[in-house]
Parts: C-alpha cells; sequence; structure tokens
C-alpha cells in the first residue's frame, strides 16, 4: 500500500477545518482515500458497546476466513466496502500491510458517517491484505473495529518459461518470468532442490540452476499472498546476444577486475592477506586479516573481484560469496561474506580513488569503508580508516577470450582468458577441467585445448563464465583447423639415371603425403617434415615403364583424411626407347 496519513480525532480536524487552520494535507485527509502523511496512527479508546462490520465488497459476501477474519475476494484493485457502523464520525480504512509490523499500518479511505450502512472506496494492491475500519468520534474515542481479509489474486506470469542449455551431463536449466517488484521468487527443481532470488525493480527474474530436466515450479510470494506456477518448455536456448538466460547475471563481471585479494600494509614490504572464516557454527563467514611479507600474502589471500575504478558493483570472493556489512554493522562494523544476490545495494561498493591507492565504499552507507579492524577481522569503518588495495596492477579484467591459437599437427586449438577468480569457465556447457586439460594460470586467468579435432571442419564454442550456476558472461568462437596447402611442389630427376624420378615440396607438418596416378595410389607414401624442417617432404616417383609426360597428383592426407587443394606434377620421361632388331656382330 502506498500511504500512511496522521489520523485526526474528528473534534480537533472539525475543529481545524471551521476556523480555516487546517492545512490541505489535513483537508485532504479528511475526505478522501489515500491523503498521505508518515504520522503513527493513534490508538483511540474504543466506545464500550459499539460495533463496526464490514457486511461485503464490492456487494459480494466473504468468501470465507482468514484466521478468525473473514475473506472478501475481488477481482480488481479499486473497491467498495459496505461497513455497518454504531456510531457516527469519520469511518476509517486501516489496512495492516505486513501483519507483524505495527509501524507500516497505513490509512486507506476517510469519510465522514452517521450510524447506520456506508460505502467506503479505498484500493487494495494485488495480494492478501488485512484490513480494520472503524468509527472515529467527535470525543475521540472509536467504535470497535470490524476485522476482514481483502484479497485480489496474484496474477501469473504470462512469460514464465524454463531454458535449457548445454548436452547431456552438464545441462543447466533458466527460469525466467516478469512478476510484481522485489516480489520473493523460489524455484523447486524435480530433485526438491530449491533456488530463491527477488524480483528485479522492473519484475523481470531469472534464476539458473544445473540439471538434466526442465521440470520446476515456481512459486511467487508478494503482498502476503503466494501463487505456484509450472514455466512454459521454451527448449533449448538461442546462441549469442537474443540468448534471454544472459539476462540474469548475480554479478555485473563488466564492472569488476579480479586478482590477489590484497590491501596495503602500515610495514614497509609487507602486505595485508585476507583469508575468510566461519563465524560460530554456521555457515556464516567473516573475512579475516593479517599484515605478511608481500610474497607471503600474495601467495596465502585469497582471490576475489572488485569494482573498476569509479565504478559500483559486489565484491566477490573465491567465485561464489559476496561481502556486505552485517545486520549489526552499525553496531559493531561487522562484514559477512553470503550468498551474491542480484542488485542488492547492501552488497555493492564503489571503488573510489584517492591519493596513494584505491578504498570501497559502501553502497547502502556512504559512511563506510572496507577497513581493517583492530581484532583482525575486515569491517567497515570510516573513511579516516579506509584500507587501500595493493598490488591494483596485477588486476585483469572479469571476463575476456582471447583468439584461438590453432595446431594443426597436434589436432588442437587452444583457447584462453581471464576470468572473476573462482568462477567456472564451460565451453559447449562443459567445465574446461573436464573439457580435455587442467586450467591453468593464476585464478583470474584460464586456458584450455581442446584435442583430436578433425581438420577442415567449421565448429561453433560457446564459451561462459559461471559464478555458482548464474552465467556472467558469455562469448562466440567459431574454430576450425585449415591444413597448410601443399607447396613448392615439383619433380625431380637424378644425374643417376638408375634412380627414381622424385616429387618434393612441403606439407603440413607431420602429415602423410601420398601420390596417385589415376586415381590410383602409387609409391610409397612419407610423412612430411616436423615444423624445424618446415613440413618437407620428398616422394620416389616409381617408373612408369614408359617415355612420354607422366602426371602425378599430390595429395597430403591427415588422420587418413585427405585435406587441402591436391597439386599436379608432370614428369617427363622423354621419348621412348624402341629396339626393332639386332644386327649380327652388334
Amino acid at each position: 500500500m502506498k500511504y500512511r496519513p496522521f489520523l485526526l480525532g474528528t473534534a480537533v480536524l472539525t475543529a481545524a477545518l471551521c476556523a480555516g487552520t487546517a492545512t490541505a494535507q489535513e483537508t485532504a485527509t479528511a475526505n478522501t482515500t489515500g491523503a498521505q502523511t508518515s504520522a503513527t496512527i493513534p490508538q483511540l479508546p474504543v466506545i464500550p458497546g459499539s460495533s463496526t462490520t464490514i457486511t461485503a465488497v464490492d456487494g459480494a459476501a466473504p468468501e470465507g476466513a482468514s484466521g478468525d477474519r473473514p475473506r472478501f475476494d475481488v477481482d480488481r484493485n479499486d473497491v467498495t466496502a459496505t461497513v455497518e457502523s454504531s456510531a457516527a464520525g469519520t469511518l476509517t480504512v486501516v489496512d495492516r500491510n505486513d501483519p507483524w509490523n505495527a509501524d507500516d499500518d497505513e490509512v486507506v479511505a476517510t469519510t465522514a458517517v452517521t450510524a447506520g450502512t456506508t460505502d467506503v472506496d479505498f484500493t487494495v494492491d494485488d495480494g492478501r491484505w488485512d484490513i480494520d475500519a472503524f468509527v472515529v468520534t467527535d470525543d475521540d474515542r472509536q467504535t470497535s473495529p470490524a476485522h476482514a481479509t481483502v484479497r485480489k489474486a496474484l496474477a501469473e506470469p504470462e512469460d514464465l518459461k524454463i531454458w535449457q542449455k548445454g548436452s547431456a551431463g552438464n545441462r543447466r536449466q533458466t527460469v525466467i518470468g516478469t512478476t510484481y517488484p522485489g516480489a520473493r521468487i523460489r524455484v523447486v527443481d524435480v530433485y526438491d532442490k530449491e533456488y530463491r532470488t527477488t524480483a528485479r525493480p522492473d519484475g523481470l527474474f531469472g534464476v539458473s540452476f544445473a540439471g538434466e530436466f526442465s521440470i520446476a515450479t515456481v512459486t511467487i510470494a508478494v503482498g502476503n499472498d503466494e501463487i505456484v506456477v509450472t514455466p512454459q518448455q521454451a527448449g533449448a536456448a538461442p546462441v549469442g546476444p537474443t540468448d534471454p538466460t544472459l539476462a540474469w547475471p548475480i554479478i555485473e563481471d563488466k564492472d569488476l577486475r579480479g586478482g590477489r585479494a590484497l590491501f596495503a600494509s602500515a610495514t614497509a614490504g609487507e602486505a595485508v592477506a585476507l583469508e575468510p572464516v566461519r563465524s560460530g557454527e554456521g555457515l556464516l563467514q567473516e573475512i579475516t586479516w593479517d599484515s605478511k611479507p608481500t610474497d607471503e600474502a600474495t601467495a596465502k589471500t585469497l582471490s576475489w573481484a572488485v569494482p573498476k575504478t569509479g565504478t559500483t558493483a559486489q565484491v566477490v570472493v573465491n567465485g561464489n560469496r559476496c561481502v556486505q556489512p552485517a545486520s549489526s554493522a552499525a553496531l559493531d562494523g561487522r562484514v559477512i561474506l553470503s550468498t551474491c544476490r542480484t542488485s542488492d545495494r547492501v552488497q555493492q561498493f564503489t571503488a573510489v580513488e584517492r591519493t596513494g591507492g584505491t578504498v570501497l565504499q559502501s553502497r547502502s552507507n556512504r559512511d563506510w569503508y572496507l577497513a581493517l579492524g583492530d581484532d583482525g577481522r575486515v569491517v567497515v569503518g570510516s573513511s579516516d580508516d579506509a584500507a587501500q588495495l595493493a598490488a591494483e596492477d596485477d588486476y585483469s579484467d572479469s571476463w575476456s577470450v582471447e583468439d584461438p591459437v590453432a595446431d594443426v599437427a597436434d589436432r588442437s586449438i587452444t583457447l584462453s582468458g581471464t576470468k572473476i577468480p573462482g568462477a567456472t569457465v564451460t565451453i559447449n556447457g562443459a567445465p574446461i577441467e573436464s573439457v580435455a586439460t587442467r586450467a591453468a594460470g593464476d585464478d583470474s586467468t584460464w586456458t584450455t585445448t581442446l584435442r583430436h579435432l578433425p581438420v577442415g571442419v567449421e565448429q561453433t564454442l560457446v564459451i561462459e563464465q559461471l559464478v555458482g550456476s548464474s552465467i556472467v558472461g558469455q562469448e562466440e568462437r567459431t574454430v576450425q583447423l585449415d591444413a597448410t596447402d601443399l607447396a613448392d611442389v615439383a619433380d625431380h630427376f637424378d644425374d643417376d639415371v638408375t634412380r627414381p624420378a622424385q616429387v618434393t615440396g612441403t606439407a603440413v607438418p607431420g602429415a602423410t603425403v601420398q601420390l596417385l596416378r589415376d586415381g590410383a595410389p602409387v609409391g610409397t607414401p612419407v610423412i612430411a617434415g616436423d615444423e624445424a624442417a618446415g613440413g618437407a617432404f620428398t616422394v620416389d616417383v616409381p617408373a612408369p615403364n614408359a617415355g612420354g609426360v607422366h602426371t602425378v597428383t599430390v595429395e597430403q592426407l591427415l588422420d587418413g583424411i585427405a585435406v587441402g587443394p591436391d597439386r599436379s606434377v608432370d614428369l617427363d620421361y622423354g621419348a621412348a626407347v624402341s629396339i626393332e632388331g639386332a644386327e649380327r656382330g652388334r
């Protein structure tokens, strides 16, 4: 609900109106719905024996009950309640909003009434709302309130879909839809595992999870009510910028840079290393700090991603936890590691450049900065206490994919790039550790080699970065192992006519070079030289036992498959020699 007006007693308000001293705000409160002010609703004494009853809403009797309250189900937001009261005065309708929080009670309508039956108009949002109605009399008392629940059913998302990505054994499902801003979303997969998120300010939400089956139920909770819906099957997500699953990063990687988590130390030659530690027996983690010689600190500290200078983003530790002030931070400065959440201001920090270094300022409270507490824990402190980042020159962009490097002789392609420290990189849905070779480099870089690839076959690779099960970066690369064409192919006749003619040239290092005559292999295939030899080859050509020009075809094979264009060579054996007979003595 949107309004919280101050409820003046009828006598006080009437006197102010008659004297001409009531403000426009107070006048609106006296005779309109939804006038706004932030004052607390007063608790007035109840008139003994009085009564107030909500008999109907939009002309309909209650559909049932919510606890001890009659429940009126409506199909619109602007409603009319029929109220019977035992006294005259100002009929007041109060929306209790969160029933466990008296501070968010709101007056949604006031109107002057006489004893008896009156219709009053007010507005309810979608959801289930507890409504109280009572009459405030001239002597600043009130009738015994009527209690009811008005429910405007939540609307199901029209665009709720579940998308599938990856191959068998590495599939990932993503549920996407649009609902109420701030709605609490709970997705339960076929194995009864739960995944939670909150709808963005524009109502959009998305939840990704690993699983082979695109079966899930979605619970949307808002306005003290909830609905359970089943997403539509959307099939395989398209590759590229139109992929709808890319709209749901829990981390804006474009604003991050990754590296080793180091703060500047007050001791020369040292740096401050950070380490996550368990707090108590639960899963809650805090961050401790310790000043060590720089090399030792660099080796022992955790990996993280922080905002680029001048930008605001999350501080991501080990690829799956985000730094945030604890709920008690105003009292003790406590900082904890928590599950990364979309658009949560409490998890966002701004990298502020200062003389001597960069500090991290909390977005939820601009007076807070990450600092080094006296008890050995990272805390939020004042601007004067802010800890400065160290080794910033060693940070790298949190997501990049370099151009693939092909090795035809090895039948492999190597890919590499940068990532959020601790994040997972996948190629066509498979983590790179299981694609071919394990990732190498420090924790903010990645590399992998795809082996046993066919030559001359074009393949599209989708490279993704995941934090948890959420995609936070995606690139597409088209790769193909193209064989080097045969080159410098020529014939060669030795001065020693007893030796066979030869065909020489260069091919892919390590390729098999084969000669063909009229489509049939002739001679013995040879292996082209290695890279140091430039792929050079020499093939003996069996004598054709006939004079004239004879054409042979040269082809190169990789893994038994001919690759690249063939080359033809004409070998001229000269005129044929014929013996017509022999003379005596000759």
